[in-house]
């Protein structure tokens, strides 16, 4: 596995750099001496950090800390754009434990709605145009601009809590499916509770993650599933139930259908791939 070192993404004393992924290139799994956070722009894939797959697609955001290995699978038009940084070099490196990712905030990645998404993509364009510049306030500038793309990002974490927002209605619901996946999903009740009319929630959800509300929440359960066959030795059947689906067959057969291999096949896989 190949490891991506800091001298090859940053010049002299820079300690942010951005990166666009117009779209995300085959690139076999890697880990690198930097952090970085990645967000989806558009399209959809799986992304697996440490070998645990999460579904990614439009809004997504991942922190990812030096060392932790990932790579993108089965991807479909995803567009991403990466901020790599060198946490010891900024001033403002204690506003990281607020990112998604980080033991103050949940381990799943986070979900950001399309006006936050636009703000995002500005703050971007700004740092990257910063970076470019020689004159001797750059380097605080930048710094300055991810500082505030830090907070920006807390701040649409907090407001996908609150479904009175109506920016971050569908952000919630997402986030909601990614934490209760494996309860009882009657999406009538959720447009309900989400103040999503149905038929709109379905166009909203596919235009967001790129699959239907029950194909994403298929994907997360399947997702959820990977990482238990690879973290415990429950059997098959008990994994298939703690993940919300009520046929261990039907588990089976959905599985192979979206990751090409059996469950068993997965861990097996997984085994061999740990001790090579």
């Amino acid at each position: 596995m190949d490891t991506l070192h800091r001298a090859d993404f940053f010049e002299g004393d820079k300690a942010v750099s951005v990166l666009p992924r117009l779209p995300q290139p085959d690139f076999p799994e890697h880990s690198h001496d930097f952090h970085e956070l990645v967000m989806a722009k558009s399209g959809s894939g799986l992304h697996y950090i440490n070998g645990e797959p999460y579904h990614v697609s439009k809004g997504s955001v991942f922190y990812l800390k030096a060392g932790q290995s990932h790579f993108f699978d089965r991807t479909d038009g995803l567009c991403l754009t990466n901020v790599v940084f060198v946490p010891e070099h900024l001033q403002s490196a204690s506003l990281l434990g607020f990112l998604p990712g980080t033991p103050a905030q949940d381990a799943l990645p986070l979900n950001v709605g399309s006006s936050a998404i636009d703000e995002c993509e500005r703050l971007f364009s700004t740092i990257r145009s910063e970076s470019l510049k020689r004159d001797p306030c750059a380097v605080q500038m930048v710094e300055a601009l991810f500082s505030q793309l830090i907070v920006l990002l807390w701040r649409e974490h907090r407001r996908t809590l609150d479904i009175t927002d109506g920016d971050s209605r569908l952000a919630g619901l997402i986030r909601h499916l990614d934490h209760h996946m494996a309860d009882e999903v009657d999406f009538a009740e959720l447009a309900d509770t989400f103040g999503i009319p149905l038929r709109t929630m379905a166009r909203r959800m596919v235009d967001a993650t790129g699959l239907s509300p029950n194909n994403y929440l298929g994907r997360v359960r399947l997702c959820h599933a990977m990482r238990l066959l690879v973290k415990s030795s429950d059997s098959v059947t008990d994994i298939a139930f703690a993940c919300g689906f009520n046929d261990s067959n039907y588990f089976s057969s959905r599985f192979h259908q979206e990751i090409g291999v059996t469950p068993m096949q997965f861990r097996k896989q997984q085994a061999s791939r740990a001790y090579a």
